[in-house]
């Protein structure tokens, strides 16, 4: 699994969707350099109150800081058997799309709007690659952790945890905790 980056292209068409003041996914999302563009789409309407009138703006209302954790909530309803090869379900998708371990980038929009004297919000992700792919794998579990580590892409490195890191541009390399594989 790589370490997933920032990607303001990916984050610009998110709030383009986001100021659309919709629920629902883009169908038609193209952003260079990726072939495939995934999407995880948060939404909910609650009553006006004195909190989210006050300051719609804090971080405590925020769409994005209220859609990762319910995102990562689906894995209550993911079979750790569909990982590989991959097995998709409807009711754990945004989960899956969250750990999908060839996204290398995302990006983020949010929006919040008072519409029927309720208020409304959308928080909207872009992964670069896609995941959800039928029959792909997810990810490589730790527990095979020389499959894990042989498959960093070039230009990366796999640390204690397993994980495919990019050293950042004042790093050095060799000075990198690295698995043996």
């Amino acid at each position: 699994m790589t370490d997933i980056t920032w990607d303001q292209n990916l984050a610009i068409v998110a709030q383009r969707w986001a100021n659309q003041c919709k629920i629902g996914f883009d169908q038609y999302r193209t952003i260079e350099p990726y072939a495939s563009v995934g999407q995880n789409i948060f939404g909910y309407i609650e009553p006006l109150s004195s909190a989210n009138l006050n300051d719609p703006y804090s971080a405590i209302n925020s769409p994005c800081s209220k859609a990762v954790p319910a995102w990562y909530a689906q894995v209550a309803r993911f079979n750790s058997a569909n990982i590989k090869p991959f097995v998709f379900s409807s009711s754990a998708g945004q989960y899956s799309q969250l750990l999908w371990a060839n996204s290398v980038a995302f990006g983020c929009g949010s929006s919040q709007w008072i519409a029927n004297n309720k208020m409304n919000a959308v928080c909207v992700c872009n992964y670069g690659e896609a995941g959800n792919r039928q029959n792909g794998i997810m990810y490589t579990p730790a527990s095979d952790r020389s499959e894990v580590c042989s498959n960093c892409p070039p230009g990366r490195f796999c640390d204690d945890s397993c994980l495919c890191i990019t050293p950042n541009a004042n790093q050095d390399p060799s000075t990198i905790t690295r698995s043996s594989s």
